[in-house]
């Protein structure tokens, strides 16, 4: 059976995992995301992790749950996420959608950018999704984003964006990397954005 996503949950939150609770699709639990999981009753397909957010008495638990566990060395070449989105590829899933809430440590913060544009995840959790937009044009439909209150934009490198349909409108803009220039706009109600770049950026939605 070909797998639909790969849904990734590295921590806890009250998002609704039911339409992926199914065969059709795969859930990887990482680090406390495994318990997250397993609190609400959802099915883990693999758990991975160096698990040093958990305890020993947690961890039995995620192993008494879970048939594939994968626990990481400590020390390694990847945040634990990124291993969770190295072994979710195997799936050839057609998408993979990652779970995350910010931390303390900006370093993993920021990291959530580098994973959007090297492996094109969908990033999401209680308040934000972050997803790829890839050079050519791209309609952010209202009726899919009614919740979110900022919609912003970024490049890696030196792209032409082209913003129409929203709050905040430009023509061939030159965006260059970690430019704030596009960030904070808005959707008018009812009323579809189009995205226009010649280079992939990214897009932050919040709420």
């Amino acid at each position: 059976m070909m797998t639909k996503n790969v849904l990734i949950v590295t921590a806890e939150t009250n998002i609704n995992y039911n339409s992926f609770n199914n065969n059709e699709n795969i859930i990887i639990g990482v680090e406390r995301g495994c318990l997250d999981l397993i609190y609400r009753d959802y099915k883990i397909d693999y758990a991975i992790g160096d698990f040093d957010k958990v305890s020993g008495e947690e961890l039995e638990l995620i192993k008494s749950k879970v048939n594939k566990v994968e626990i990481l060395n400590c020390e390694k070449d990847y945040f634990d996420g990124e291993e969770a989105i190295i072994r979710a590829l195997a799936y050839s899933p057609q998408k993979i959608i990652f779970v995350a809430n910010p931390t303390k440590r900006y370093d993993k913060n920021f990291s959530i950018f580098s994973l959007v544009f090297k492996y094109g995840i969908y990033f999401m959790n209680e308040d934000t999704n972050i997803f790829l937009i890839k050079k050519g044009t791209k309609v952010l439909n209202f009726d899919d984003y009614q919740e979110k209150t900022y919609v912003s934009f970024f490049s890696r490198v030196p792209t032409l964006i082209t913003i129409e349909g929203l709050k905040y409108t430009t023509e061939n803009f030159l965006l260059n990397q970690y430019d704030i220039t596009c960030a904070s706009n808005a959707f008018i109600p009812n009323k579809d954005g189009k995205i226009t770049v010649t280079e992939d950026i990214i897009c932050i939605m919040t709420k």
